[in-house]
């Protein structure tokens, strides 16, 4: 049963992360309602699960007594999604610098590529 929900579990990680809107979703204004969307996906299959125990020596915990806990994962989750997305971002700006050297003397080059940086930047800090 454990694996079952941890496969659960991983699997709507894991479709956060194919989606890949994190730059939208992590942002402060959308963040609360993404976080809760991911508990709440947590907390049917726990349910689901838990309804499905039929043997009475392998007791399940029920989902109050578990939900600190994997909200504890989410936000773990979370975090570890920011920095990496952060991270990226870092990438994304040194490569664009590098980039920007290509097109000193082109100014609509360099204005595309400029705008990237500043939106990448933008991000970082909005992610905090």
């Amino acid at each position: 049963m454990q694996e079952t929900l941890t496969a659960h579990f991983s699997l709507i990680l894991t479709a956060s992360v194919i989606k890949n809107h994190f730059t939208k979703e992590l942002m402060p204004d959308r963040y609360k309602g993404y976080r809760d969307r991911i508990i709440t996906q947590f907390e049917d299959r726990y349910l689901d699960a838990y309804s499905r125990v039929f043997d009475v020596e392998a007791k399940m915990p029920t989902w109050d007594e578990v939900k600190e806990t994997m909200i504890g994962i989410v936000d773990t989750w979370l975090l570890r999604v920011k920095e990496a997305v952060k991270s990226s971002c870092d990438d994304k700006i040194e490569i664009y610098n590098r980039y920007a050297l290509r097109f000193k003397n082109d100014e609509h080059r360099t204005g595309i590529v400029q705008e990237c940086i500043d939106k990448n930047k933008k991000y970082i800090a909005n992610l905090g």
